[in-house]
């Protein structure tokens, strides 16, 4: 990979052979929707480490050295905070949101749930490949006229107040997946 630093291209080339990816690296709509695919896909949702006690490290080695190379899956932070490096490494803008979840919620939740806002090329998406069984398979329009049909569930952000929620439809109706805001998460302090 020309541009970028050996260790950098190093890691990258094995996050892409652990999801299977093997096509364009350029700042698009279509690798980022390839590379969603390829990480919702490959790398699976599980919390081993934390029924286990050991606790989780976010940090960018540990990540890699956990979903990577270690085979594993992880938590939406560990997830998201590894697409989201990859993503900036390519070239788009990421900006880490985090997210109150409402899917199966009695009231009202802190803020557990990490999510990313990627933009390039004057539009916005929401990318989210750590919300498990429910979660998105492609990014979403971070538009509210805008729907997005998966092989699952149809996905959309719609507007609440001061919160964005985003929603699926399966068979029924809309559900509230989760609720978020233009409030940043640091990735290191909450958990999903």
């Amino acid at each position: 990979m020309s541009g970028v630093p050996q260790a950098a291209g190093e890691r990258l080339d094995a996050y892409f052979a652990r999801i299977g990816y093997s096509g364009p690296l350029d700042a698009s709509l279509s690798t980022l929707q390839a590379l969603h695919a390829a990480h919702a896909t490959h790398i699976p949702f599980e919390n081993l480490d934390v029924l286990l006690g050991r606790g989780v490290d976010v940090d960018p080695a540990a990540l890699h050295r956990k979903l990577v190379a270690g085979g594993r899956g992880g938590y939406c932070f560990e997830h998201n905070l590894l697409f989201g490096g990859v993503l900036q490494e390519l070239g788009f803008e990421v900006t880490h949101l985090s997210a109150r979840v409402r899917l199966g919620a009695v009231g009202v939740r802190p803020r557990t749930h990490m999510l990313l806002l990627v933009s390039f090329a004057d539009s916005r998406w929401i990318a989210d490949v750590g919300f498990g069984s429910d979660g998105l398979l492609a990014p979403v329009p971070f538009d509210p006229a805008a729907e997005s049909a998966q092989p699952l569930r149809t996905y959309r952000v719609v507007r609440e107040g001061a919160w964005w929620l985003m929603q699926a439809r399966g068979a029924g109706e809309w559900r509230d997946l989760y609720a978020f805001s233009s409030i940043r998460t640091s990735g290191s302090t909450t958990r999903c």
